[in-house]
């Protein structure tokens, strides 16, 4: 069974995971956060390095943290590991089609065509269009246990580390809405 749900929470926590560690080096050295948010060219970027991470991590153990936690191995029919470009063009292909590059609606038409493809064909399409093959293992109770704990940690690190500078944009967001559609604000008897 391709078991495309399990598989989307172990890529959603290793997103997480990610994100909160690149928030918390940019708090540490001290880089503007708001500017970055702001930034078109960030919001484009700031996911290739983890296009490389994954893609180390596939090509060495054939496993990210989030995949290792739901027992999810990618690897060659065979059981062999993942050339390092072949785990690459995966995981940008999974940036393209399953991701939608983070922009915009992109994300949630990429997951729907993701959830359709893998149920109706039995893999996702970036595994079959190179070949690969993800063996999704049993779960039990404390490694779900384990995977649940740890992602409520990462989010609430990432949630702490964005906060004040998501709060502030939504503020002056709220502000520059009340300025240019009073009307919208106005209490109506």
């Amino acid at each position: 069974r391709p078991r495309p749900i399990v598989r989307f929470w172990a890529r959603w926590f290793d997103f997480h995971l990610y994100g909160a560690l690149v928030f918390g080096a940019m708090h540490l050295f001290e880089v503007d956060l708001r500017a970055a948010l702001e930034s078109p060219m960030f919001h484009v970027t700031w996911l290739l390095p983890w296009l490389m991470l994954e893609a180390i991590a596939l090509h060495l153990w054939k496993t990210t943290p989030g995949k290792w936690l739901l027992a999810i191995e990618v690897q060659k029919p065979g059981g062999d590991h993942l050339i390092l470009g072949e785990a690459l063009l995966r995981g940008f292909r999974v940036y393209v089609l399953g991701l939608g590059m983070m922009l915009w609606i992109f994300p949630l038409i990429g997951q729907a065509f993701g959830l359709w493809y893998t149920l109706r064909f039995g893999e996702a399409a970036w595994d079959r269009l190179a070949g690969n093959e993800a063996r999704v293992g049993r779960q039990n109770g404390p490694r779900v246990a384990a995977f649940i704990l740890l992602f409520l940690t990462v989010m609430m690190i990432w949630a702490a580390l964005t906060h004040a500078v998501s709060e502030e944009l939504f503020d002056e967001m709220l502000k520059q809405i009340r300025e240019q559609h009073p009307e919208l604000f106005e209490k109506k008897e």
